[in-house]
Protein backbone atom coordinates (compact mmCIF):
# COMPACT_ATOMS: atom_id res chain seq x y z
CA UNK A 1 0.00 0.00 0.00
CA UNK A 2 1.54 3.05 -0.50
CA UNK A 3 2.52 5.75 2.07
CA UNK A 4 0.69 8.95 2.25
CA UNK A 5 2.65 12.37 0.98
CA UNK A 6 4.85 13.86 3.74
CA UNK A 7 4.87 17.36 3.91
CA UNK A 8 7.45 19.16 6.53
CA UNK A 9 7.95 22.44 6.52
CA UNK A 10 12.04 23.22 8.08
CA UNK A 11 12.30 26.58 9.48
CA UNK A 12 15.50 27.97 8.06
CA UNK A 13 17.70 29.83 10.28
CA UNK A 14 18.54 33.08 7.78
CA UNK A 15 15.27 35.58 8.00
CA UNK A 16 15.06 37.24 4.20
CA UNK A 17 12.61 39.90 3.09
CA UNK A 18 8.74 38.94 3.20
CA UNK A 19 6.41 40.20 0.41
CA UNK A 20 2.25 39.38 -0.09
CA UNK A 21 3.05 35.86 -1.77
CA UNK A 22 3.45 34.44 1.69
CA UNK A 23 1.70 33.40 4.44
CA UNK A 24 4.37 33.74 7.35
CA UNK A 25 5.06 30.57 9.81
CA UNK A 26 7.40 32.28 12.73
CA UNK A 27 8.92 28.99 14.40
CA UNK A 28 8.14 25.14 13.40
CA UNK A 29 4.83 25.08 14.83
CA UNK A 30 2.77 22.15 13.15
CA UNK A 31 -1.01 22.61 12.52
CA UNK A 32 -3.48 20.14 14.23
CA UNK A 33 -5.27 19.75 11.13
CA UNK A 34 -6.16 16.62 9.66
CA UNK A 35 -7.01 12.78 10.79
CA UNK A 36 -4.74 11.24 13.94
CA UNK A 37 -4.93 7.68 15.12
CA UNK A 38 -5.56 7.23 18.61
CA UNK A 39 -6.59 4.83 21.34
CA UNK A 40 -10.13 6.09 21.16
CA UNK A 41 -10.32 5.57 17.59
CA UNK A 42 -9.41 8.04 14.40
CA UNK A 43 -9.94 11.86 15.46
CA UNK A 44 -10.43 14.37 13.24
CA UNK A 45 -9.53 17.48 13.51
CA UNK A 46 -9.98 21.43 11.99
CA UNK A 47 -7.22 24.08 13.50
CA UNK A 48 -8.71 28.10 12.77
CA UNK A 49 -5.70 30.08 14.11
CA UNK A 50 -5.48 28.98 17.68
CA UNK A 51 -8.64 27.18 17.86
CA UNK A 52 -9.52 23.73 17.35
CA UNK A 53 -12.66 21.65 16.85
CA UNK A 54 -12.83 17.90 15.98
CA UNK A 55 -14.79 14.87 15.91
CA UNK A 56 -13.43 11.07 17.78
CA UNK A 57 -15.11 7.76 17.00
CA UNK A 58 -14.96 6.64 20.46
CA UNK A 59 -18.92 7.19 22.03
CA UNK A 60 -19.57 9.72 19.20
CA UNK A 61 -16.83 12.04 20.56
CA UNK A 62 -16.05 15.39 19.67
CA UNK A 63 -13.53 17.87 21.30
CA UNK A 64 -13.23 22.19 21.34
CA UNK A 65 -9.32 23.51 22.32
CA UNK A 66 -6.86 25.96 22.12
CA UNK A 67 -3.31 25.65 20.98
CA UNK A 68 -0.32 27.38 23.03
CA UNK A 69 2.78 27.14 21.59
CA UNK A 70 2.91 22.53 20.97
CA UNK A 71 0.02 22.04 23.37
CA UNK A 72 -3.44 21.80 22.53
CA UNK A 73 -5.85 21.74 25.42
CA UNK A 74 -9.74 21.94 25.78
CA UNK A 75 -12.78 20.03 26.80
CA UNK A 76 -13.66 16.35 25.11
CA UNK A 77 -17.30 15.70 25.15
CA UNK A 78 -18.85 11.88 24.42
CA UNK A 79 -22.71 10.78 24.81
CA UNK A 80 -21.73 9.54 28.75
CA UNK A 81 -19.58 12.89 30.15
CA UNK A 82 -16.94 15.23 29.41
CA UNK A 83 -13.62 16.04 30.76
CA UNK A 84 -10.54 18.13 30.28
CA UNK A 85 -7.62 17.27 27.97
CA UNK A 86 -3.95 17.99 27.23
CA UNK A 87 -1.92 17.05 23.97
CA UNK A 88 1.30 17.59 23.54
CA UNK A 89 2.76 17.52 20.05
CA UNK A 90 6.16 15.45 19.02
CA UNK A 91 8.78 18.37 17.22
CA UNK A 92 8.02 16.86 14.01
CA UNK A 93 4.85 17.76 13.97
CA UNK A 94 3.96 13.71 13.52
CA UNK A 95 2.09 12.61 16.73
CA UNK A 96 1.60 13.93 19.71
CA UNK A 97 0.95 12.79 23.72
CA UNK A 98 -2.22 13.11 25.76
CA UNK A 99 -3.80 12.82 28.82
CA UNK A 100 -7.59 13.55 29.81
CA UNK A 101 -9.30 13.85 33.36
CA UNK A 102 -13.55 14.05 33.82
CA UNK A 103 -15.35 17.20 34.35
CA UNK A 104 -13.47 19.50 36.49
CA UNK A 105 -10.75 17.62 37.16
CA UNK A 106 -7.20 18.44 35.53
CA UNK A 107 -6.38 16.35 32.40
CA UNK A 108 -3.65 13.91 34.48
CA UNK A 109 -5.32 10.72 34.25
CA UNK A 110 -5.42 7.81 31.32
CA UNK A 111 -3.59 7.54 28.05
CA UNK A 112 -4.15 9.56 24.98
CA UNK A 113 -2.11 9.94 22.18
CA UNK A 114 -1.81 10.20 18.39
CA UNK A 115 0.15 9.43 15.44
CA UNK A 116 -0.83 11.84 11.92
CA UNK A 117 -2.77 10.06 9.24
CA UNK A 118 -1.22 11.74 6.44
CA UNK A 119 0.51 15.01 4.75
CA UNK A 120 -0.94 17.95 6.96
CA UNK A 121 2.62 17.92 8.45
CA UNK A 122 3.02 21.72 7.63
CA UNK A 123 4.91 24.72 9.34
CA UNK A 124 1.68 26.78 9.93
CA UNK A 125 2.05 29.31 13.22
CA UNK A 126 -1.44 30.80 11.63
CA UNK A 127 -2.96 27.45 11.88
CA UNK A 128 -4.17 26.98 8.66
CA UNK A 129 -2.82 23.86 6.58
CA UNK A 130 -4.98 25.73 3.84
CA UNK A 131 -2.77 28.58 3.16
CA UNK A 132 0.79 28.59 1.82
CA UNK A 133 3.44 28.10 4.84
CA UNK A 134 6.71 28.06 1.55
CA UNK A 135 8.19 32.00 2.01
CA UNK A 136 11.71 33.04 1.28
CA UNK A 137 13.02 31.88 4.91
CA UNK A 138 11.64 28.38 4.72
CA UNK A 139 12.44 25.20 2.88
CA UNK A 140 9.53 22.79 2.38
CA UNK A 141 10.67 19.68 1.84
CA UNK A 142 7.61 16.81 -0.04
CA UNK A 143 8.02 13.00 0.22
CA UNK A 144 6.44 11.12 -2.74
CA UNK A 145 6.52 7.62 -3.87
CA UNK A 146 7.09 7.02 -7.80
CA UNK A 147 4.04 7.70 -9.89
CA UNK A 148 2.69 10.33 -7.02
CA UNK A 149 1.33 13.48 -7.76
CA UNK A 150 0.73 16.58 -5.56
CA UNK A 151 -0.34 19.87 -7.01
CA UNK A 152 2.27 22.80 -4.99
CA UNK A 153 0.32 25.50 -6.65
CA UNK A 154 -1.97 25.59 -3.37
CA UNK A 155 0.96 25.96 -1.34
CA UNK A 156 1.57 29.45 -2.95
CA UNK A 157 -0.84 31.72 -2.41
CA UNK A 158 -1.25 35.24 -2.67
CA UNK A 159 -0.31 35.45 -6.18
CA UNK A 160 -2.36 34.44 -9.39
CA UNK A 161 -1.41 30.85 -10.56
CA UNK A 162 -0.47 32.10 -14.10
CA UNK A 163 1.87 35.07 -12.17
CA UNK A 164 4.16 31.92 -10.97
CA UNK A 165 6.95 30.50 -12.46
CA UNK A 166 7.56 26.68 -11.20
CA UNK A 167 10.60 24.67 -12.99
CA UNK A 168 12.59 21.33 -11.89
CA UNK A 169 16.40 21.05 -11.33
CA UNK A 170 15.94 16.95 -12.28
CA UNK A 171 13.04 16.28 -14.38
CA UNK A 172 13.85 12.49 -14.35
CA UNK A 173 13.16 12.97 -10.47
CA UNK A 174 10.56 15.06 -10.73
CA UNK A 175 8.43 17.18 -12.64
CA UNK A 176 6.27 20.25 -12.98
CA UNK A 177 3.92 21.58 -15.04
CA UNK A 178 3.01 25.42 -15.36
CA UNK A 179 0.48 25.74 -12.48
CA UNK A 180 2.29 23.70 -10.05
CA UNK A 181 1.50 20.30 -10.56
CA UNK A 182 3.97 17.79 -9.58
CA UNK A 183 4.89 14.14 -10.26
CA UNK A 184 6.95 12.01 -8.92
CA UNK A 185 9.46 10.18 -11.47
CA UNK A 186 12.08 8.19 -9.46
CA UNK A 187 13.95 7.53 -6.74
CA UNK A 188 16.15 10.75 -5.56
CA UNK A 189 15.88 14.57 -4.70
CA UNK A 190 14.64 17.29 -6.64
CA UNK A 191 14.14 20.85 -6.03
CA UNK A 192 11.07 23.17 -7.55
CA UNK A 193 11.46 26.37 -8.13
CA UNK A 194 8.24 28.63 -7.47
CA UNK A 195 9.27 32.31 -9.00
CA UNK A 196 7.48 35.80 -9.06
CA UNK A 197 9.04 38.48 -9.62
CA UNK A 198 11.69 38.89 -7.01
CA UNK A 199 10.35 36.46 -4.83
CA UNK A 200 11.74 33.25 -5.22
CA UNK A 201 10.80 30.12 -3.16
CA UNK A 202 12.38 26.69 -3.23
CA UNK A 203 10.35 23.15 -2.54
CA UNK A 204 12.68 20.01 -1.99
CA UNK A 205 10.95 16.82 -3.18
CA UNK A 206 12.50 13.75 -1.74
CA UNK A 207 11.28 10.67 -4.24
CA UNK A 208 11.22 7.42 -2.44
CA UNK A 209 10.56 3.63 -4.12
CA UNK A 210 7.39 2.60 -3.96
CA UNK A 211 7.11 -0.25 -1.38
Amino acid sequence: MKKFTRILAVVMAAVMAMTAMCVCASAATYSWTGTWHTEWGDMKLTQNGSKVTGTYEHISGTISGTVSGNVLSGIWTQTNGKGKFKFVMSSDGKSFTGSYGYNDNEPTSGGWNGTRDKATVIDSSSGSDTKTTATSDSMMIIYLEDGDKINIGALVSGKKASSVKFSTSDSKVATVSSKGKVKAKSPGTAVITAKSGSTTIKIQVVVEADD
